[in-house]
């Protein structure tokens, strides 16, 4: 019976290590491997606390694990100098750590060899880059920005693919795994479906996860939704704050719309919310959803509803108006929750395209042009009415093109003909304001990167913060819901323009029909102060013309002023020195002169000197003319004469 030998346990990390001490030939003949040097190790230093032990190594940062091996003394770890590559000639400078087995110490051991490497060699990102790229990570800055900066700033630049592995780490870091399973979004949601005291702090207003194997079609098909993905899970979430609730309260226009390329697994994303009086938009609320059907309209409107109640608020259902586009799921949500007697206002923009990719069925395409601003003319109809009468013209006019009208009248006059502007006041006809929310979310927030699921919902709920926060009535630069329309200058141009087109301002006019707000101002001939003071601003604005800019006139600071060439007798010309604190002399000692003395002393005799004689300090503007029996000429004039007169004829110069 063979006896057995014990040996010492042996744990390695590395697939390189050699455990043998022999190993067999071909021909059952053993060869002696060559024994190698034994490393002298030295004692240098021990610690009581393992972690202090591990954290030396760390900030060392040049030497990495290969292995470990049990032994009588306590469990040995071996590290490597990693400044040299992994498979090559290694550096014969390396540590192990002994962790006594008889008490809690931990002793460090260094071999005698020192470093053959000259310089360091550089593993990974630098330090004082990594805190460089975490900034800009917050910041959300695009990594090839990243190294831009890096490069800027004089601090060592990863490569590009160094430093896409630290941004996923970042991005699992900040905003957790890449994935997320239905029972862990479930769980998200319930977390954070607490109504918080904060008003800018969001919320899951409502959710709703449903199983495939929970899943009831006949409820589906109740709704009205027979192809909403029956057999496939469906989730549904709402988030929202307590300021941005309250906003539906004080308004009665709604605008929602869908928008893609947020989520990586493709989910529709949905934007809820108003405009003021000055078309600007305020949000509900955001929505995800697994699916873009009416059941996930109606949900987000319940929400709606439901959130104004939970914080004790009522909306305006009663004069609601829906602006959205031509998708049938909203507008059918829309009527199935707040009533079949609201408004549907189609938008504009989304309409007029899609009326122009359908041109092509008018084989004229010079009548192209023509069709188009008939459309457009049709598009400013002021009632229901009008538009009837307009549209039945529109069709007479354009019977031959069959194919056409045929598009138009079923699409676009049958079902969705809430695209003229009479159709509600103070409405803005397009859904631009969101529109732009929508590219706003895109290149600032997400940087147009699409995230996954789990990692979008942090996004989210920093998307809705800051539109609370925006809206915040405390901070100076506030987006404050506007109850007035703002007036602008090239509003009252335009408003000008139009009214000289109609009515001749030269001429007595009537104003045909005049509609105000306030209670005086009910009617079709509405007389109150409001509308007074509107015809007095235009009239105000056409007298003092105020349309026109100083840009429109051509520049008149080059031009000379005009001089007066209307002779007068010297003797008229009044000379004065006005004085500080002194009294005009009634009679100036020039016309003293002129009227003691007849004849003029000499010819020769300048203006000047006799200014200077008299005491005259005064500007002056005269001359002499010698008389007729003579040569005439002109005495020389003073620098300061600035215009020329006549002698009467009865002044004669010897």
């Amino acid at each position: 019976m063979t006896q057995a030998q014990l040996i010492a346990h042996y744990f390695s990390d590395s697939d390189n290590d050699i455990d043998m001490e022999t190993q067999p030939s071909i021909d059952n003949e053993t060869i002696e491997r060559k024994k190698q040097n034994r490393r002298k190790w030295l004692p240098l230093c021990t610690y009581n606390d393992k972690n202090d032990v591990i954290k030396k190594i760390k900030d060392d940062g040049i030497w990495s694990k290969t292995h470990t091996n049990i032994t009588n003394e306590g469990k040995r770890t071996y590290y490597r100098c990693n400044q040299v590559k992994r498979r090559g000639k290694q550096c014969p400078a390396s540590i192990h750590v002994l962790y006594h087995s008889e008490n809690e110490c931990v002793t460090i051991y260094k071999t005698e060899d020192d470093h053959l490497h000259n310089e360091p060699r550089s593993i990974g990102i630098n330090q004082q880059s990594k805190e460089v790229i975490c900034e800009l990570f917050k910041m959300k800055i695009k990594p090839k920005r990243i190294l831009e900066i890096l490069e800027e700033k004089g601090l060592p630049v990863p490569k590009k693919r160094q430093l896409s592995s630290y941004l996923i780490s970042l991005r699992k870091k900040y905003y957790g795994a890449p994935t997320i399973s239905l029972g862990e979004l479930e769980a998200w949601c319930q977390q954070n479906s607490l109504i918080p005291d904060d008003n800018d702090k969001p919320w899951v207003l409502k959710y709703q996860i449903e199983y495939e194997d929970e899943i009831d079609n006949d409820d589906d098909n109740d709704s009205g939704d027979q192809n909403d993905d029956d057999n496939k899970n469906k989730f549904r979430f709402f988030v929202t704050t307590k300021r941005l609730l309250f906003n539906a309260s004080i308004s009665n226009k709604i605008h929602v719309d869908t928008t893609y390329k947020l989520i990586w697994q493709g989910f529709p994303c949905f934007i809820i919310g108003t405009t003021d009086m000055i078309r600007q938009f305020h949000p509900f609320g955001f929505a995800v959803c697994s699916n873009e059907k009416q059941n996930d309209f109606e949900f987000i409107f319940n929400c709606l509803r439901g959130g104004l109640l939970n914080l004790n608020l009522q909306m305006n259902e009663q004069e609601l108006i829906l602006i959205a586009d031509g998708a049938e799921a909203i507008s059918n949500a829309f009527l199935k929750v707040f009533g079949t007697d609201h408004n549907v206002v189609m938008c504009w923009f989304h309409m007029r395209k899609n009326v122009e990719k359908k041109l092509y069925l008018v084989e004229d395409k010079a009548l192209h042009g023509d069709i188009m601003n008939d459309i457009e003319t049709l598009q400013l109809s002021t009632n229901k009415n009008v538009f009837d009468i307009a549209t039945r013209l529109f069709l007479k006019k354009w019977k031959n093109e069959e194919k056409f009208i045929q598009y138009f009248s079923n699409e676009w006059l049958n079902s969705k003909n809430g695209w003229f502007e009479g159709l509600a006041t103070h409405v803005p006809s397009t859904n631009n304001a969101l529109e732009a929310t929508n590219r706003v979310i895109k290149d600032e927030d997400t940087l147009r990167e699409r995230l996954v699921l789990s990692r979008f919902t942090v996004v989210l709920f920093s998307i809705v913060n800051k539109w609370s926060k925006e809206r915040n009535p405390t901070l100076i630069n506030s987006k404050k819901f506007e109850h007035q329309p703002l007036i602008t200058l090239p509003i009252w141009t335009d408003a000008y323009n139009w009214l000289n087109l109609i009515i001749n301002i030269n001429n007595p006019a009537d104003i045909l029909e005049g509609i105000c707000e306030c209670v005086a101002g009910s009617g079709p001939r509405a007389a109150c102060k409001h509308l007074a003071a509107l015809c007095f601003a235009l009239l105000d604005y056409d007298q003092n013309k105020l349309y026109e800019a100083c840009t429109e006139r051509l520049q008149e600071w080059h031009q000379p002023t005009r001089r007066s060439s209307n002779p007068i007798s010297l003797l008229d010309i009044r000379f004065t020195c006005l004085r500080h604190n002194r009294v005009e002399e009634k009679m100036s000692k020039y016309s003293k002169f002129l009227g003691e003395y007849t004849y003029v002393p000499a010819a020769t005799t300048t203006l000047r000197q006799l200014l200077l004689k008299y005491d005259q300090q005064s500007t002056a503007a005269a001359c002499f003319l010698l008389p007729q029996q003579t040569t005439a000429s002109f005495i020389t004039l003073p620098a300061r004469v600035v215009g020329q007169v006549l002698i009467p004829s009865g002044c004669f110069i010897d």
